[in-house]
């Protein structure tokens, strides 16, 4: 009896320390689990009820990223980038005045679409746990960062968006991301209550037709072919930075009048035009000629666009005719063209005219151009043009010197009229001559040129040396082999001589 009273006691022993071992075990597995999962409830029920408790709810298939953006799932990093580029243009809210909620929805979509495929960690989340894996794959990051919740707000609030990085963390918004892809919003970009006010009015276009700027598309951009320089503006309608331009870019339109033409460019709807231009903020200016460009990098000012633009017309096209022997090369380079016309410019100025580049260039198919620089210097050049009043603008007819025509009266003492000398003026006149159709040459008779004749009064030896060449020069003397001043005196008296004899005679 007394046997079997201790094995009942052992037996009861152990089956108690069984027991308080079993319960020991489920407990700390039901603190660590309580730890892995984040939760602080108390202990465990019923144990069909423990298993529910551990299975994780069923992930949501969230949004088609790939779909979205319209890109296969092996897209390139620069072909996402495009993708999203052309679509958020394309939905941004200000450019769908008509329907901003669902612009914006899609807006949303396609930024956070971009925000995945762009990042090669979340990308490859996403593709083996879809958008719930990326959204799961965060909360564990910004737990671990002591971030709490991080599916509060982004780009719909709720639990369904997600927080991407645009704007320097969690809660960016897409519009700050748009701004970081394409440039400069306006010092800071849109804030919420400026995109409000944007979303209550319809965008219009930048440039109004009388503002002088061309509004430019794919199928009327500047080529090779094109007659006139041009100065580009490549913006979009939301940029801060494009807007703040607006006043000094008009009045470029105004001061490049005859000079260049001015044109801009609306990204929002001529995305394939500004992505081969390779246009990656805005506003982005370049300049366009003979089928090149050159970048604007300058000040914003209306001046320094202006300096910029007039420093870059070419001068291929115009000739220096600085004695009167280099209008033989003038009239020789008219009878390649098929109007056999010339014409030069004289002028005060002593150093090349952006008017004489701008009319040149623009003129180049159709007639050679030259330019007299300088009163002394082209001394020589007037006298063998007939011309007695700087500056002016000479025609010859089938290159005929004798065959003249003029800008302005060319009356000696009268002064000309500074306005007559804008480009527009110039090419006006200089077209009258060159159709042929308007046959304004047919009409223009041959009139020799008559030489001034040397003073009677004058004694040559008292005169400095520059004041004997111009003398010399005026009468069409090649000077280039004289040296000395007495070449000089002796060959003015011999001229003089010989005009007393015949007023038409040349040495």
């Amino acid at each position: 009896m007394a046997s079997s009273s201790r094995l009942f006691l052992v037996l009861q022993a152990t089956l108690l320390a069984l027991v308080t071992l079993l319960v020991n075990t489920r407990s700390f597995a039901a603190a660590q689990f309580r730890f892995n999962m984040g939760g602080g409830g108390g202990g465990f029920g019923g144990g069909h009820h423990h298993r529910q408790q551990r299975r994780p709810p069923p992930a949501e298939p969230g949004r088609d990223f790939y779909k979205i953006l319209g890109v296969k799932r092996n897209a390139k990093e620069p072909d996402i980038k495009r993708a999203y580029k052309k679509l958020a243009m394309k939905y941004h809210p200000d450019k769908n005045p008509d329907d901003p909620e669902g612009a914006s929805a899609k807006f949303q979509d396609v930024a956070a679409a971009y925000e995945v495929l762009s990042d090669e960690d979340k990308r490859r989340v996403y593709d083996q746990g879809g958008e719930e894996g990326v959204k799961q794959q965060t909360a564990q990051e910004n737990a671990g960062a002591g971030q709490g919740n991080p599916f509060g707000g982004g780009f719909g609030g709720g639990g369904q968006r997600f927080h991407f990085r645009s704007g320097g963390g969690p809660g960016g918004d897409p519009f700050r991301m748009f701004e970081e892809m394409f440039g400069g919003g306006g010092g800071g970009g849109f804030g919420q209550q400026q995109r409000q006010q944007q979303h209550q009015q319809p965008s219009e276009p930048m440039y109004e037709k009388k503002s002088g700027v061309a509004n430019l598309r794919e199928d009327k951009f500047p080529d090779a072919n094109a007659k006139h320089i041009w100065m580009v503006e490549f913006y979009t309608p939301w940029c801060g930075h494009c807007k703040n331009l607006k006043p000094e870019y008009v009045a470029l339109a105004r001061e490049l009048q005859g000079y260049a033409k001015v044109g801009a460019v609306d990204c929002t709807d001529e995305e394939r035009l500004c992505e081969e231009h390779g246009i990656k903020g805005y506003p982005t200016l370049k300049l366009f000629y003979e089928g090149g460009s050159v970048p604007y990098e300058g000040g914003r000012t209306m001046r320094d666009m202006k300096e910029f633009v007039l420093g870059h017309i070419p001068g291929t096209s115009l000739y220096n005719v600085r004695q009167p022997k280099s209008v033989a090369s003038v009239v020789a380079e008219a009878a390649k063209k098929k109007t056999n016309m010339a014409a030069i410019y004289l002028t005060e100025s002593e150093s090349a005219s952006a008017i004489g580049r701008a009319v040149s260039f623009q003129l180049r198919k159709d007639l050679a151009f030259g330019e007299s620089r300088g009163a002394k210097v082209g001394a020589g050049v007037a006298a063998k043009l007939g011309v007695n009043v700087l500056p002016q603008l000479v025609v010859l007819c089938d290159g005929d010197v004798n065959r003249r025509a003029f800008l302005v009266d060319n009356v000696k003492g009268k002064k000309p009229d500074p306005s007559k000398f804008s480009p527009e003026r110039m090419i006006s006149f200089l077209q009258r001559y060159s159709d042929p159709k308007q046959k304004a040459c047919a009409s223009v008779k041959a009139e020799e040129v008559v030489k001034p004749r040397l003073p009677l009064d004058v004694d040559f030896a008292k005169l400095r040396v520059k004041e004997l060449r111009e003398m010399l020069e005026a009468q069409e003397v090649d000077v280039r082999g004289l040296t000395e001043k007495p070449e000089f005196v002796t060959r003015l008296e011999a001229l003089r001589a010989a005009q007393k004899a015949s007023p038409h005679i040349e040495l």
